[in-house]
């Protein structure tokens, strides 16, 4: 059986650090935009792991980075992320891509639908609470 999940987390801080690496530890698709330094580094760590102790230092490739450099570097590039930009990897390639994300805007308040939507999915989904006799 396949499951098909979209996770949309704009504020990782809700996550504990063993919730947050398990949950993109296990998403075969991890995207990251402009985030703040916290949020980049743990995105880094995880878009780039496998790639991380492999760039050069210096012009001459006799120095690494340090995989913490390395991760620090990532995060910088993504916290430089432009609006509408997201840094993606699909697991379980290595290969990571910056993407565009064309800006869409909201559709205009229209009050009538939204409330024929909402009475809809009522009248669908709500169940009245059993009342509990004494």
């Amino acid at each position: 059986m396949s499951i098909g999940l979209i996770f949309l987390l704009q504020d990782t801080a809700v996550l504990s650090p063993q919730e947050f690496f398990t949950l993109t530890g296990n998403c075969s698709t991890l995207g990251v935009g402009n985030v703040s330094k916290h949020d980049a580094e743990s995105m880094a760590y995880e878009i780039f792991l496998n790639n991380t102790g492999s760039t050069w230092r210096d012009w001459e490739g006799t120095k690494n980075y340090s995989e913490r450099e390395e991760i620090r570097g990532y995060a910088e590039l993504i916290m430089s992320l432009e609006p509408g930009q997201e840094i993606l990897r699909v697991k379980p390639s290595h290969d990571c891509y910056l993407v565009d994300i064309p800006h869409t805007d909201y559709p205009p308040e229209n009050p009538r639908l939204e409330k024929a939507f909402r009475k809809a999915v009522a009248e669908k989904w709500y169940r009245k609470p059993a009342r509990k006799d004494s």
